[in-house]
């Protein structure tokens, strides 16, 4: 059964896979685990975003094949950075939503509801304790907050960053409580193959 395609979102929006993570608790890159025989998870991850409606969809990540950190060794914020100023060459596109490369359980109709809720002004993030995934605006004032943070001495959160950003949430389903779980160790892989994935069971 073929995915439904989503209708492309009113804001012009790209997509982002941060999968430059050294995946030390999994023992292997968490990007080339197979989803089936002819899909990683990297290439499940960006069909995601292109089915909730980004494009074009980036990945941070040089040892995947993405895009380089201009700060080395920087953490998640250091893609965001690299893919912020990559985007700033595309004037047409006024968001980017971020989602890591280890959370294949979102649904790209929940990715969408992030997508709407963006207005070109404030960052969106999904109501928890995880600020991924991430709808930021493509602008030239997150560019240099997340610039900043990314500065010696600063602790390199997104948090830090969001708390400088005017910020809407949108709510998860009440039966969506393992949307946001991460696969972090072999075991949580195995978990995720498991379960019923529609298309991927």
């Amino acid at each position: 059964m073929a995915l439904p395609v989503t209708l492309p979102p009113s804001r012009p929006t790209a997509g982002l896979v941060l999968a430059g993570g050294q995946s030390r608790r999994m023992g292997r890159n968490k990007a080339l685990l197979p989803v089936t025989a002819q899909q990683t998870l990297l290439q499940y991850m960006l069909q995601q975003l292109q089915v909730a409606g980004c494009a074009p969809v980036l990945v941070s990540g040089d040892a995947v094949g993405g895009l380089a950190d201009r700060l080395p060794e920087a953490g998640p914020l250091a893609g965001i950075d690299s893919a912020l100023h990559a985007l700033a060459e595309h004037a047409e596109i006024e968001q980017v939503l971020v989602v890591p490369v280890d959370m294949p359980a979102l649904p790209p109709a929940l990715l969408s509801q992030l997508i709407a809720a963006g207005d070109g002004r404030c960052a969106v993030q999904l109501v928890g304790d995880s600020p991924l995934p991430l709808l930021l605006p493509s602008t030239a004032a997150v560019r240099a907050v997340v610039a900043k943070e990314l500065q010696p001495g600063a602790r390199r959160s997104l948090r830090d960053v969001l708390a400088k950003l005017p910020l809407r949430t949108v709510a998860l389903p009440t039966d969506a409580t393992t949307v946001l779980a991460n696969l972090n160790t072999p075991s949580d892989w195995l978990l995720w193959q498991q379960q019923d994935r529609g298309d991927f069971s």
